[in-house]
């Protein structure tokens, strides 16, 4: 069983593939050019390059994969700055391509992150790319409308914020996993396989 971890150089990513890896699993890495894969290969861990906005070189990196964990998302790059990639780019069309490739490649496991996130995992991200210090506060709903129509253009990134913050408080938030499973690809909460991992 081979796990591609995509999003290995991130935080999140990062943990993942190195608990997987301690656990006696073969993990393979899709990391994007030009990033530091030194800790990864370090551990022992396969890396392959690519990008998710670069559709062709996806199934390359899904050949011979049992199980992908997506954890890759652009935000935290936005909010220190970047202007390209977009959120669109990665976070939409960049996974539904790595859905595509998974799927031409009999994956049988597509393990992703969770699509909304809490205040205080935004807050932790805004902190960690922007080096400052935010205090959580309650958001009233007209000023997050406001701040996602404000910010849409020139930082994307944070209006995904406001825009989730915004959702969260309106509606429960539930996963709509419909994608995966019309493509015969049963999801699962990357929470709920780490743990599956460490018991098998």
């Amino acid at each position: 069983m081979t796990i591609l971890v995509v999003g290995g150089t991130g935080e999140l990513g990062g943990r993942v593939a190195g608990l997987l890896h301690q656990q006696g699993k073969e993990v393979r890495c899709l990391v994007r050019p030009g990033s530091d894969d030194k800790r990864l290969r370090a551990l022992g861990i396969e890396v392959t390059r690519g990008d998710l906005t670069d559709p062709a070189g996806l199934p390359a990196a899904c050949a011979g994969i049992t199980a992908v964990v997506a954890t890759a998302t652009v935000i935290g790059r936005r909010l220190a700055g970047a202007r390209r990639p977009t959120i669109h780019e990665v976070d939409e069309v960049g996974m539904t391509a790595l859905v595509s490739a998974a799927d031409q490649a009999d994956v049988e496991r597509f393990v992703g992150g969770p699509e909304a996130i809490s205040r205080n995992e935004a807050v932790a991200i805004a902190e960690q790319a922007t080096g400052r210090t935010f205090k959580t506060r309650h958001l009233p709903r007209a000023a997050a409308r406001l701040g996602m129509r404000l910010l849409a253009r020139p930082n994307d990134a944070l209006a995904s914020i406001f825009g989730t913050g915004l959702l969260q408080d309106l509606v429960e938030s539930r996963s709509d996993d419909s994608a995966l499973r019309l493509r015969g690809i049963t999801p699962t909460a990357a929470s709920e396989f780490i743990r599956s991992q460490s018991l098998g």
